[in-house]
């Protein structure tokens, strides 16, 4: 019989963007805040790490040191859970690390080959998930830092609008002169318009406070684009050169049809604005903590079959 002590719960992100990681993060904070143990590895597919040193300076302080799931020496007389969020790639991967000393996975928006031996809770939509996109995001992780302090946030925050540009190697336009002609189109005040891209990414909490009272978002699907909707924003969104985040555009349209509020193009490049306030979905803290409790509980259920 094992104790709690002798369960190991490990969190495992892939380093392809920046979302998984994040996703990750919050929820290590949350299981730590709730009195696991909880260790966070990172699989470095295809990035080096030195590619993301100065996005992991703001998470240091939080994970005193990035470990690779590469250098992980197992312990035998421990047993681990492991909760993934390593996109496409096979959860069983991760067994020629842990042997057969797991004694369950769960995997965060993951959509490889399903196997009756590995748990599923969908946190993000995937062309290949035929389910609503609004009942998917029901699941979405948002920002656990931010969730504890929800309301402290409209306080002191500045309202404005947000242009949020991502990682531009995934686009095929200037988006200098998009940009000038949105907040031409819209008549902007361009003093209220932050613009945020992969060159000057500010750190969470700082962006939040922007967000949270932001009217106005600019993004492709991604989680700017899904906390936009899940907390009732107008939105403008585009297509980029990535095929996967085409096809979430697209079945966004099909199921939010109502919301589109215009299609139009800048220079041959087509965008199409969202208005999700009138959308279904009710943005107080306490239904954003859905996915957090959903994970704790199949954490509990793991250890009550062990018999802890």
């Amino acid at each position: 019989m094992y104790s709690k002590e002798n369960i190991e719960i490990h969190i495992i992100v892939i380093l392809e963007g920046t979302g998984h990681f994040q996703r990750g993060i919050h929820v290590y904070q949350f299981l730590k805040d709730e009195g696991f143990s909880v260790k966070f590895f990172v699989f470095y597919y295809y990035k080096k790490f030195t590619n993301y040193i100065k996005f992991f300076n703001y998470y240091e302080s939080l994970l005193k040191k990035i470990n690779s799931i590469e250098d992980f020496k197992k312990e035998q007389h421990k047993k681990y859970l492991l909760i993934l969020d390593i996109r496409d790639h096979n959860p069983f991967y991760f067994q020629k690390y842990y042997g057969n000393q797991i004694c369950g996975i769960l995997c965060l928006a993951n959509y490889y080959e399903r196997s009756m031996n590995i748990d599923y809770h969908f946190t993000l939509p995937h062309p290949g998930l035929n389910m609503h996109i609004g009942e998917v995001l029901k699941n979405y992780l948002f920002p656990y830092s931010v969730l504890k302090s929800y309301y402290e946030f409209f306080s002191d925050s500045i309202p404005g609008k947000i242009f949020y540009w991502g990682d531009t190697s995934l686009l095929d336009f200037d988006i200098s002169e998009i940009q000038a002609q949105i907040i031409k189109k819209y008549n902007l005040i361009q003093s209220e318009v932050q613009i945020i891209d992969y060159k000057n990414y500010m750190p969470l909490i700082e962006f939040y406070k922007i967000f949270l009272k932001s009217s106005f978002v600019i993004a492709y699907p991604g989680n700017v684009f899904y906390e936009s909707l899940l907390l009732n924003k107008k939105l403008i969104s585009f297509y980029t050169n990535s095929r996967m985040h085409n096809q979430i555009l697209e079945k966004i349209m099909v199921d939010f049809q109502d919301q589109i509020l215009e299609k139009f193009k800048i220079s041959g490049i087509p965008f199409i604005f969202f208005d999700f306030s009138r959308n279904q979905f009710f943005p107080e803290p306490n239904n954003l903590w859905t996915s957090y409790f959903h994970i704790k509980n199949w954490i509990e259920k793991k250890f009550y079959e062990f018999k802890i």
